[in-house]
């Protein structure tokens, strides 16, 4: 298989390869969070070059913590491996790297992966044809994933819809990631 830091398949719609490891690995793999795409400004997932964390990340700590987990406990990684210029391209960058995503997940074999933004869950709809609804729990090739709206502070609704997610489904993904 074709080693990410080799993949020539964005060549044109890319900033580049990220500096950073394309997995952060977290105390154990139960649960693996998948985001979007790498931030260029970044030296960590989670924080920007002064050291302070992201706004999404904050948010993404709050929903984990309803799990009692938290972001330094699980495994993350990106849909898209490499940074991304224009959100437009998103969608084909991350259909070039789904391959990959999925290499990454034989490997740490997580009980559960949460998905950030529509455009992973978008990838995955049409990698596997099939129906995804945000928010709902479906099992793929034998592992469980859980479809989430972006973290983003621009998206208000999608935060509450989140925390209402896991709330409602908070016994069913505690027994998944025991």
């Amino acid at each position: 298989m074709l080693e990410i830091k080799d993949c020539q398949r964005c060549k044109k719609l890319l900033l580049g390869l990220p500096k950073e490891p394309f997995i952060k690995h977290g105390k154990n793999n139960k649960v693996l969070l998948v985001g979007e795409f790498p931030k260029t400004d970044s030296r960590d997932f989670f924080y920007n070059q002064d050291s302070r964390r992201y706004k999404s990340a904050e948010r993404l700590d709050e929903y984990l913590r309803l799990l009692d987990l938290s972001l330094e406990s699980i495994s993350f990684t990106e849909m898209c491996k490499c940074s991304v210029d224009d959100r437009k391209k998103l969608k084909e960058v991350a259909t070039n790297c789904y391959k990959h995503l999925i290499s990454q997940i034989e490997t740490l074999k997580p009980k559960l992966v949460i998905t950030v933004g529509t455009i992973a869950m978008d990838v995955f709809i049409e990698e596997n044809k099939l129906q995804i609804i945000m928010g709902e729990t479906v099992r793929i090739d034998g592992y469980h994933y859980l479809p989430l709206y972006h973290p983003s502070p621009a998206n208000p609704v999608g935060h509450r819809k989140n925390i209402e997610i896991i709330t409602n489904n908070r016994k069913q993904l505690l027994s998944i990631i025991k």
